[in-house]
């Protein structure tokens, strides 16, 4: 088992330890890419109840109010500022989404489609059939009024034939 060394850092409103192999894995632990240890946020601890506690807790991060005399718990600290990260939290799998009302919707609006379609192409159907019958009437209509209007001069030259002003 590797010898643990035990560091200390102020992150935020909390002073901070943790009982670690080596100065990177405390940062791993911190959450932070930025090394505390070059710009001095970051030492080995050397308070005997900040050792105590973190021993007592290899490898979990403790933490307490900034410069009291609280004892150590468990908790994540606020990030440290630039170049420092979030530690990774474990995810619970999300249950999977449910696709019911979406697929029903899609349904509801492809039937609309189909049924707006099929009505737009009936009447399609019936305004074609209605132009050839209106074709249809016209023509009778034009036949029709020729064969009167030839009548109606046939029956006029009569009645002037017969005398009629």
């Amino acid at each position: 088992m590797p010898r643990l060394k035990v560091f200390a850092a102020r992150m935020g409103f909390f002073d901070t330890v943790i009982a670690a192999a080596s100065q990177k894995a405390a940062l791993e632990a911190w959450g932070t890419a930025q090394n505390l240890f070059r710009d001095g946020s970051a030492c080995v601890a050397d308070d005997p109840v900040a050792v105590a506690a973190a021993l007592a807790r290899p490898g979990v991060m403790l933490r307490r109010a900034a410069g009291s005399s609280d004892p150590y718990t468990e908790g994540a600290p606020a990030p440290a500022g630039p170049g420092s990260r979030p530690r990774a939290a474990k995810k619970t799998p999300r249950p999977k989404p449910d696709r019911g009302a979406l697929d029903k919707a899609r349904a509801a609006l492809a039937n609309l489609a189909a049924g707006y379609e099929r009505e737009r192409s009936d009447l399609a159907e019936q305004a074609a059939k209605l132009k050839q019958h209106v074709v249809e009437l016209d023509r009778i209509h034009r036949e029709a009024k020729a064969k009167l209007t030839q009548d109606l001069v046939v029956a006029r030259r009569a009645w002037r034939a017969a005398g009629g002003r």
